[in-house]
């Protein structure tokens, strides 16, 4: 909590004092999804993401073997 209270500039007592769960963050949620074009996970998401990782991995080495 203290971390995600100092990226806010907000007091860690007052950070761990939101309601996570109630109305206002669902709200707060939608409102930054909205600024910055993201959207809710859906079913498949997981797997795209799996898919995602595994080609970092795939690049990563064949960069790590081109330096050697």
């Amino acid at each position: 909590m203290a971390y995600g209270a100092q990226q806010v500039k907000v007091s860690a007592e007052h950070f761990a004092a939101y309601d996570w769960a109630g109305r206002a963050i669902k709200r707060r949620r939608m409102e930054v999804r909205g600024a910055f074009g993201f959207r809710e996970c859906t079913g498949e998401d997981p797997a795209r993401f799996v898919d995602w990782l595994a080609g970092c991995a795939r690049w990563s080495c064949r960069a790590s073997a081109w330096r050697r």
